[in-house]
């Protein structure tokens, strides 16, 4: 099985390249990875254009060697191994060429190695220079920084009282490096313990704290920047929101990463704020889309993730801009993964077809649909039942919600959103009653701990 995830690994991510990538891993592999025959010929052997998404070892084995056995497995195995370690360290390597400040390194090195040191020790100053111009924030800046004061100082053999600056300098250097590291990772490293509900063994928040006192208006961009956002995801508010939005906005020299980082963790806010009832947030919600996509940071090496797709199509539809909903579902579908494109285009589709009244096209849309996803699948089948309550059919609305709850108890998910799905069910049944009450309904509703697609319900309940 490990073996086998390994094989997935590499296929999925060759897959996930451009053309040019592609191209560029292949004259690598040439390049710098000849002696691996074996490696070379599983490659080409599983280009993308073969179509063989699934490794079968007994017709892989026979197309690659001529026979089929264990030994020839171990081959295509190990192969595949060593194609994702070669694929990784390309990847690496492609990234960071892209730096200005390693080809510098690289070229100080050459000149180095030429004896040239008169014009080495230029160089030197005249990167220093640049590290001072630079617009652009890089959080491996402090980095490269401390390398070449490093550089600068041990390349003179006397040292001088003179020289002493250099090494505080870089000092200083190499804490902004450690300072901004550590507040990137600890932006991440939070956000992963509070989705999972797991703690880090290597996140410590009290080390965390004190960078944060120390960052100051002297600080370096990225540092201030990543300490605001670690706060923001400690204490959430809509002021800080607007902070964040706010740096966002204005300092143009934050890369886009670093950006889109920002606008999904104030998505994730806002969607989560809908999610608890607060209407409020529902034209931010839609307005940090907006701004994420003419930025484009909403999408992610060519692909926008399907949570992300769905949300910006329920923030447009619950602030009722169906016309700018279906363009955004037409002209970002070909961005979302492959294997998830069609359901979850339809899905949406269907959603704004309900939300702008349309409930008998959502009927003919979601026919014998069953979602691949079991999240969507869960959405499919409460888009039923709201379809169902308007065309009052009472007895079908009874027994899909016994379909459903067979459905939810079978499939495997935790157990905060087997409860979410189960408690939807039940509230969805009193209000199929002919006595419902739906001023007590919404307050139910608004009081339970989880609840799936709480918002659309709570509206549904308004609306009544």
């Amino acid at each position: 099985m490990k073996n086998a995830l390994k094989k997935y690994k590499y296929l999925r991510l060759f897959e996930s390249l451009t053309a040019k990538e592609q191209r560029r891993f292949a004259e690598y592999l040439r390049t710098f990875s000849a002696a691996k025959a074996v490696s070379l010929q599983i490659h080409d052997y599983y280009l993308p254009k073969k179509r063989r998404r699934a490794v079968d070892l007994h017709r892989d084995c026979a197309a690659l060697f001529g026979v089929d056995n264990t030994s020839n497995y171990t081959k295509i195995s190990n192969g595949l191994s060593d194609l994702f370690g070669l694929l990784r360290d390309f990847l690496v390597r492609e990234e960071s060429l892209r730096r200005p400040q390693v080809r510098d390194l690289l070229f100080m090195r050459i000149l180095e190695r030429k004896k040239a040191d008169k014009l080495s020790e230029q160089y030197a100053k005249q990167m220093q220079k640049g590290f001072a111009k630079r617009d652009a924030p890089d959080l491996w800046q402090p980095f490269f920084q401390t390398r070449l004061l490093h550089d600068s100082y041990f390349r003179n053999g006397t040292k001088t009282p003179a020289d002493a600056p250099l090494v505080e300098a870089g000092m200083e250097s190499l804490r902004d490096f450690y300072h901004g590291v550590h507040l990137k990772y600890a932006v991440e490293m939070f956000n992963t313990e509070r989705v999972t509900g797991r703690k880090s063994e290597t996140f410590d928040p009290t080390e965390t704290a004190k960078i944060i006192a120390a960052t100051d208006a002297d600080s370096p961009l990225l540092n201030r920047f990543y300490a605001r956002l670690y706060s923001f995801l400690r204490a959430p508010a809509m002021p800080t929101v607007r902070s964040l939005q706010q740096i966002v906005r204005t300092e143009t020299t934050l890369s886009a990463t670093d950006r889109m980082i920002a606008v999904l963790h104030i998505a994730n806010y806002l969607v989560a704020e809908v999610r608890r009832g607060n209407r409020a947030a529902l034209s931010a919600a839609l307005e940090n889309f907006k701004f994420g996509l003419a930025q484009g940071l909403l999408v992610h090496e060519g692909e926008m993730d399907k949570t992300v797709y769905e949300n910006v199509i329920n923030a447009a539809c619950a602030t009722e801009e169906f016309a700018w909903a279906e363009a955004f579902c037409h002209d970002y579908k070909d961005r979302l993964r492959p294997d998830l494109r069609a359901d979850t285009y339809r899905l949406a589709r269907a959603c704004i077809a309900y939300d702008s009244g349309k409930k008998q096209d959502v009927i003919t849309m979601l026919k014998d649909f069953e979602a691949a996803d079991l999240f969507q699948n869960l959405r499919v089948r409460s888009l039923r039942l709201f379809c169902l309550y308007h065309a009052a059919a009472e007895a079908d609305i009874e027994s899909e919600c016994d379909n459903f709850r067979r459905f939810v108890k079978r499939n495997k998910m935790s157990d905060r959103n087997k409860t979410a799905a189960l408690n939807f069910i039940a509230l969805f049944k009193k209000a199929a009653r002919p006595d419902a009450d739906f001023a007590a309904l919404k307050r139910e509703a608004a009081a339970v701990e989880t609840l799936f697609l709480r918002s659309r319900l709570l509206r549904f309940f308004e609306a009544r």
